[in-house]
């Protein structure tokens, strides 16, 4: 089997239908690929559209559990799959028809550890509205050879890591013992990204959009909470373990520009999300200081002003702020 994708479910009833059906419009024959679909505890009627789907495809297999979180959800996933190759999906979004069997055989070709594509965004009002499934590849097909450092260092976005736009060889995953942290809700995809490249040998990078992200106003990443930024400072910790344990001098500055990066959402949710704001000297205590060791002049200057007095420069940087609050 060349490809398995696995899907994390929870409560997507509005989205999955869109979601399978662009997944099954990727001329990949039924005996290539599967579908891991974790029922991660939905409330709505996610399991009523999975099990109408299972009865149509054989390659379509569903799993139900507790809600546990997406992190438990795509590792089950992971233990469950057969696939050459891994796509980790989020089932409210969907992909370019016909984009993957070219990325499937590439990888395969080229024995890549890991490959990575293009995506582009849609708004969540604008989705279906669109012609996003008569998308069609503008550009010539280029494909680049290069090392997992190589990409961290030049091609990594630290801002905007995203699982998604990523084919992860199975073996490679197994071999490293690579898996999503569990009970990990929120900035995890980074973590499990970094990682992944500090050990990959082989990656291919492409200019080939196949993947559709939908921005909705209750996602993930829009919607925080106090227990998603304790996530937060979870990842940052780690994050300085990796850069700890790097000796290669560029390696540990791109990651403590990762780092840095992860300490700006916190600063960013906490001057503009009310919840947060409110709740800054619990908060305080995960982030007790900004991370200083970065090349970037003006970041270093963030960071000594925020650590000689982090609850004045929050009340500073929120009532300096144009944006409004959540």
């Amino acid at each position: 089997m060349k490809l398995s994708i696995i899907l994390p479910i929870y409560n997507v009833a509005k989205y999955l239908d869109f979601a399978l059906n662009s997944i099954y419009k990727q001329n990949i024959p039924p005996n290539d690929f599967e579908i891991i679909a974790v029922n991660d505890g939905s409330t709505d009627d996610s399991h009523i559209i999975l099990k109408k789907w299972e009865t149509l495809h054989n390659n379509l297999k569903v799993f139900n559990q507790k809600n546990q979180g997406v992190s438990i959800a795509r590792n089950f996933g992971l233990e469950k799959s057969k696939g050459d190759y891994i796509l980790f999906m989020d089932p409210d979004d969907a992909l370019v028809p016909y984009s993957l069997i070219e990325l499937i055989e590439i990888s395969e070709n080229e024995n890549a550890d890991i490959l990575s594509g293009e995506f582009i965004q849609k708004d969540d009002m604008k989705f279906e509205n669109e012609t996003v499934m008569n998308y069609i590849q503008k550009n010539n097909n280029v494909y680049i050879k290069i090392n997992g450092t190589i990409y961290l260092l030049n091609d990594f976005d630290s801002h905007y890591p995203t699982i998604w736009r990523y084919l992860f060889k199975r073996e490679f995953l197994i071999n490293h013992k690579l898996k999503f942290e569990n009970y990990i809700k929120f900035a995890e995809d980074c973590l499990f990204i970094v990682t992944a490249l500090l050990k990959a040998k082989i990656i291919l990078k492409t200019n080939v959009i196949f993947y559709i992200y939908r921005l909705r106003n209750n996602s993930a990443v829009t919607s925080i909470n106090i227990e998603k930024i304790k996530d937060l400072g979870y990842v940052i910790k780690k994050l300085e373990q990796l850069r700890d344990n790097t000796k290669e001098r560029t390696v540990n500055r791109k990651l403590n520009n990762c780092i840095y990066e992860q300490f700006s959402l916190f600063i960013w949710y906490s001057c503009h999300h009310n919840n947060i704001f409110l709740k800054r000297k619990e908060i305080l205590k995960i982030f007790k200081k900004a991370p200083y060791y970065t090349t970037n002049f003006k970041q270093r200057i963030i960071a000594t002003i925020f650590n000689i007095s982090p609850p004045i420069y929050l009340r500073i940087k929120r009532f300096l702020s144009s944006k409004r609050y959540f």
